[in-house]
């Protein structure tokens, strides 16, 4: 499908070949609207029409029948072509990322991940956010690499077995480096590895998993450069999706570290 100029032609386009979209702030990934309830009954021609018709809102295509892989690198795109196949559905993100879109397979169940075994590759599925042209962050747009949106019919399916972790969960360590960090001052002894199993995606309130974060590591002692130091070098590209921005973490790290 060729995309339309505007995101209300665009949604009304999408909406036939099945997609539900949602709007987002404009120069932002953050959703305007409370949008859980539309996984199950799509938003209305006059709702599309309110988000998008005359304003500048991003837009944001919901994941469920169709699973994103989002890959930070051209090597990991190639890995998922290898696994699953070659898509029409590829997106170039601002920041040269490239998810990549297939359809998901009836009775297999997905669940959204932050870095499939460890790669910088994530996986976007019911509960998840894909955006897609013509949004734009920092004057900067997203591409379609391919030939636009397709109906989910016409994308091949995504092969799940490659993304199973075939060995059991292995205890994860951190290393800080420039400082060897000692043990929390709280009820947690190691308040950096303890962080790692903390998930923040958005659409599943990715936000309190950021709160969290930060406050696991103010009740441990840690001083607010050792929190964004951390958050922002491996917990952010370990277990956020999107990552958060500096200025973002550091107005966390702001309200709950006073004092």
């Amino acid at each position: 499908m060729e995309t339309p100029s505007d995101n209300f032609s665009l949604a009304l386009a999408g909406d036939a070949l099945g997609y539900g979209f949602v709007p987002c702030h404009p120069n932002t990934k953050i959703p305007l609207v409370k949008w859980k309830a539309f996984q199950d009954a799509k938003p209305t021609r006059d709702l599309y029409e309110r988000w998008f018709k005359g304003t500048r809102n991003n837009i944001a295509l919901m994941c469920g029948e169709l699973v994103v892989v989002d890959c930070d690198s051209p090597e990991m795109i190639e890995t998922v072509l290898a696994h699953c196949g070659n898509t029409p559905h590829k997106v170039r993100t601002p920041s040269g990322g490239c998810p990549l879109g297939y359809r998901a397979r009836k009775g297999v169940a997905l669940m959204n991940k932050v870095r499939v075994k460890g790669e910088p590759i994530d996986l976007r599925v019911r509960g998840g956010l894909e955006m897609i042209p013509n949004s734009v962050i920092d004057s900067n747009r997203y591409e379609w690499l391919g030939s636009g949106l397709r109906a989910i019919s016409e994308l091949p399916l995504f092969k799940v077995s490659w993304t199973r972790e075939r060995t059991r969960n292995r205890a994860r360590s951190v290393v800080i480096h420039g400082e060897d960090l000692p043990e929390g001052q709280g009820r947690i002894r190691f308040p950096e590895s303890y962080c790692l199993r903390i998930k923040s995606i958005q659409g599943q309130n990715g936000s309190r998993g950021l709160v969290r974060a930060v406050c696991v590591l103010r009740d441990a002692g840690r001083s607010a450069r050792q929190i964004f130091d951390f958050v922002k070098g491996v917990w952010g590209p370990a277990c956020c999706v999107p990552e958060w921005s500096d200025r973002e973490i550091l107005h966390c790290i702001d309200r709950h570290c006073k004092g």
